[in-house]
């Protein structure tokens, strides 16, 4: 008869014992995993949200400077009877002493129709005063600048209209005559002479003026207009210049982007678009504008012109238009109006060269600019504001410092990941350890059971 004793168990029994015997059950094992599973994605998403703060580490976006080529939609140019130039001549010396009458009075009718936009649209063509064959070039439009060295005002034809005729030398030192329909509008503004011109290539011209023999290329166009010599791209800012720049008051008709000093800032931030480690530097530690600098600038606007700072602000409206003729010859100027709440209903104007510079702005970002004057302004609703111009360079990811208390949460979070690991890790050890003690214990059982069966054998 088989012993009863009670040391002798069934083997389900052992087994049944032996998964007792593990510190930490399936059940307790499960509930840690998760625990720890949890943690671990707690703090993951807490990282994860850390990273989508902005940080000055992003670096710094530069404006975009470059002229708009073409419009989402495709502009209307006016229509030009190119077959009129067959019978325009300049070959010889003799075909450059005449103007042919039938084609000309034509494209000065039709020239009457293409616009400073259209030209800005196509990229401000220059022409190609060195093209050894000018056939191709008949009929097509081209902007022009330089200074006029001869103007007249006559009627070529006795029972024709008057024409206004313009010797124009350009900065590379290459001649050109511009004929226009009627007597001009404007002459020349405070600048001088220097005017710009749009017109459709016609001919290559020989005209006698101040007893010298120009032989140049003839443009017909809508008309001239007073223009300026381009500025130079600015290496610094010149504190001189802008000690002369004046703030506005009500009443002034000027905009907001006239003057000296608004275009040397202008060129200023170009330069700076150029060169990130430049524009870096030039606003390390600029400071925040706020409302105490805000009531500063208000109090003595002229001591503090040129002065580079980080602007936040919610834009209320992002507007892009064409600049019109400046010495930057910059196509497009960007401008909004920012609002920032601790300002109460005053408003921020900000400008930059290019188009759309505006259009992607919001309070993640803090745009980096030079502080110019106060312009003065009535709105839409007839209410008199005065607000801070600005000259933007470019932006950056707003920075936003870690406080105290998120330092001290994401430590505690790191605390208790690491030692919750660390009590799994003991945990697991240790149930591996009396794993393999009940193991050897249940196989020092078996040992004994078949020494014991072997003896009453």
């Amino acid at each position: 008869m088989r012993s009863s004793a009670p040391d002798q168990k069934s083997k389900h029994d052992q087994l049944r014992d032996f998964r007792h015997q593990s510190f930490v059950q399936r059940g307790e094992r499960f509930k840690l995993i998760a625990m720890f599973g949890g943690l671990a994605l707690v703090i993951g998403l807490f990282f994860y949200i850390r990273s989508r703060t902005p940080s000055l580490d992003e670096g710094l976006m530069p404006v975009d400077d470059s002229m708009r080529q073409t419009l989402g939609t495709q502009i209307q140019m006016p229509p030009i009877d190119l077959e009129m130039f067959v019978e325009v001549h300049d070959a010889s010396s003799a075909d450059r002493l005449v103007i042919e009458p039938g084609p000309f009075s034509t494209l000065l009718e039709q020239s009457r129709a293409l616009l400073p936009g259209h030209l800005l649209t196509l990229g401000e063509p220059g022409f190609p005063f060195a093209e050894a064959d000018p056939r191709p070039l008949r009929g097509k439009p081209f902007r022009l600048r330089g200074e006029v060295k001869d103007l007249r005002t006559f009627k070529r034809v006795h029972d024709g209209p008057e024409e206004t005729w313009l010797w124009v030398q350009t900065d590379q030192g290459d001649d050109y005559f511009f004929a226009s329909k009627g007597r001009p509008a404007t002459l020349f503004d405070s600048g001088g002479n220097f005017v710009l011109t749009d017109g459709y290539f016609f001919k290559y011209y020989t005209q006698t003026l101040e007893e010298e023999r120009i032989t140049a290329p003839v443009f017909v166009g809508r008309g001239l207009r007073p223009s300026a010599k381009r500025l130079e791209p600015v290496q610094a800012i010149d504190a001189v210049l802008l000690s002369d720049v004046e703030d506005s008051e009500f009443g002034d008709d000027g905009k907001f982007y006239e003057g000296d000093g608004f275009w040397h800032l202008m060129s200023w931030v170009q330069t700076l678009g150029k060169d990130p480690e430049q524009m870096q530097a030039a606003f390390d530690g600029a400071e925040a504008f706020n409302k105490n600098m805000l009531a500063d600038f208000a109090a003595d606007p002229s001591l503090f012109r040129g002065k580079a700072v980080r602007i936040v602000g919610r834009p209320v409206r992002a507007i892009t238009e064409a600049a019109g003729e400046n010495p930057l010859r910059a196509g497009y100027l960007s401008y909004s109006f920012l609002h920032k709440y601790e300002f109460d209903d005053q408003y921020i104007l900000v400008a930059a060269p290019g188009d759309r510079v505006f259009d992607k702005v919001n309070l993640s970002r803090e745009l980096l600019g030079y502080f110019l004057r106060l312009w003065s302004y009535i709105d839409g609703d007839g209410n008199q504001r005065k607000v801070p111009l600005f000259v933007i360079a470019g932006s950056q990811q707003k920075f936003t410092p870690t406080s105290i208390l998120e330092s001290q949460i994401t430590l505690i979070f790191l605390g208790s990941f690491v030692v919750l690991a660390f009590l799994i890790f003991l945990l697991v050890r240790r149930d591996r350890a009396q794993a393999a003690e009940a193991l050897a214990k249940l196989q020092e059982r078996r040992r004994q059971h078949r020494q014991q069966s072997a003896g009453r054998a």
